[in-house]
């Protein structure tokens, strides 16, 4: 595995949204502004599995409260 990503954005995350799709997958979409005011925009893909795991934390999570 390469550690060295084609693209790097980097930045000050100033958006940061979660998305839900039909296929059970999700993700997790920043914004970034950075020097001179650049604008990226990347993202974190989920599958089912990891939607689940997330979600059954939240949920032990919310059982601790």
């Amino acid at each position: 595995m390469n550690d060295i990503p084609d693209v790097e954005i980097t930045g000050d995350v100033y958006k940061l949204n979660f998305e839900i799709g039909a296929d059970g997958t999700a993700a997790f979409v920043a914004w970034t502004k950075g020097k001179g005011g650049r604008i990226g925009r990347s993202w974190i893909r989920l599958d089912e599995s990891a939607v689940r795991y997330l979600a059954n934390r939240m949920e032990a999570t919310k059982r601790r409260d």
